[in-house]
């Protein structure tokens, strides 16, 4: 797909496979015959269903899901993808090419919109060449129901958010005081 070959231990781009025969061959003579194979960075294209980790998300909102497409569309250029989307009972699945940028989203996530972030790491195979374990990240984000200077019922105190991230903050409207807030609490009607 992308015009490469691998040759000492390096891909190496090329426009006409003949060009790049007498390269290999040098002094000899003969006729070479290329076995076609897929380079690493095509085998992580979104064509090929490759998947390094899952971003599952719970209680999103639509703000949420256009973030997260931006993200996606920003970093393409890079060749690092979000691979499909999944309809789940609860939320979305997000199965992403890289672990770096699985939890980088996540952090962004966790800034932007505020909520509770979970990462996990399993085991899914071994690479027996390299003598290592392959493993698959799951990021759970859970987003509060709630955005920045909305009203929250809390018993028979309405209480107005200021801050998001990690924990969740707001101000009664009553006494001023700080709460935290958590997950469960409703909107104010």
């Amino acid at each position: 797909q992308c015009n490469s070959f691998f040759f000492k231990n390096t891909w190496i781009r090329f426009n006409n496979f003949r060009q790049v025969e007498p390269r290999i061959l040098g002094k000899k003579t003969g006729e070479i015959k290329p076995l076609f194979t897929t380079c690493a960075r095509c085998s992580k294209t979104p064509a090929s269903n490759y998947y390094e980790g899952i971003l599952q998300l719970r209680n999103q909102r639509s703000g949420i899901i256009r973030f997260i497409r931006a993200f996606n569309e920003k970093n393409k250029e890079r060749g690092q993808f979000i691979m499909k989307e999944a309809q789940v009972h609860g939320g979305l699945d997000f199965y992403v090419a890289n672990q770096k940028l699985l939890m980088k989203l996540g952090k962004q996530l966790l800034r932007a919109f505020g909520g509770v972030m979970k990462a996990n790491a399993k085991i899914h195979t071994r690479d027996t060449q390299a003598s290592k374990d392959i493993y698959r990240m799951t990021v759970l984000f859970q987003a509060f129901p709630f955005d920045r200077q909305q009203l929250v019922a809390h018993g028979n105190h309405v209480i107005k958010v200021t801050q998001l991230g990690r924990q969740c903050y707001g101000e009664d409207l009553d006494t001023h005081k700080r709460i935290l807030l958590t997950p469960e609490m409703k909107l104010a009607p």
